[in-house]
């Protein structure tokens, strides 16, 4: 729900799991024992979530096949599926500098992945709403030095440009469009000032 309406709880995720791993660890270290087949058991975790477990999987390439796709690096701070198209803003912004209240039309062709529902709110209420937001976190881009985590912020949020952008921007999804890298969607964006 944080996609659609904000709040804090997106920053929480990998940290309370990173908690709950070390409280686990801490509390294994002082004697306390958990069930002896927590994941194997009756009422276990294979059983909750997997039926029929099928246990021999749980050892199956251990150690040679991972099923995690490798971590991506985010340079910017907005969401992992935008960095494409902050990275080409601030490459543009590097070698055309330009006034972005002269912008008349931005459009963005990419992945579809970028412009699903949950990425295309034009009038986020929060910072972390507009983190979420393609045609907002674009707009922020145009308007302020992203190399700086700290301009995307509350006041930016209000801006009237960054809104009035945001509002504009055209999002065409490209017709099967693939990444060849984990983490990376390519994208194609178009400025035009008058």
């Amino acid at each position: 729900e944080f996609a659609w309406s904000g709040g804090d709880t997106k920053r929480l995720h990998l940290g309370r799991a990173a908690q709950l791993g070390l409280e686990s660890a801490l509390l294994a270290r002082h004697g306390v024992r958990g069930p002896a087949t927590v994941i194997e058991g009756r009422y276990g975790y294979f059983n909750a979530f997997s039926t029929p477990p099928r246990m021999e999987r749980l050892l199956e390439d251990l150690g040679t096949v991972w099923a995690i796709e490798p971590p991506s690096h985010k340079s910017y701070a907005t969401h992992v599926t935008q960095q494409a198209v902050v990275d080409a803003i601030q490459s543009l912004k590097r070698e055309w500098p330009f006034d972005p209240r002269t912008i008349t039309r931005v459009g963005i062709r990419g992945a579809p992945r970028i412009m699903e529902e949950r990425h295309a709110a034009r009038e986020p209420l929060d910072v972390l709403g507009g983190q979420y937001s393609l045609p907002f976190t674009t707009a922020v881009a145009l308007t302020r030095d992203m190399s700086n985590p700290l301009v995307y912020d509350a006041g930016a949020v209000a801006d009237p440009l960054v809104r009035d952008l945001a509002r504009r921007i055209e999002l065409e999804p490209l017709p099967e469009a693939h990444h060849e890298s984990p983490g990376f969607w390519p994208a194609e964006i178009t400025v035009e000032c008058g």
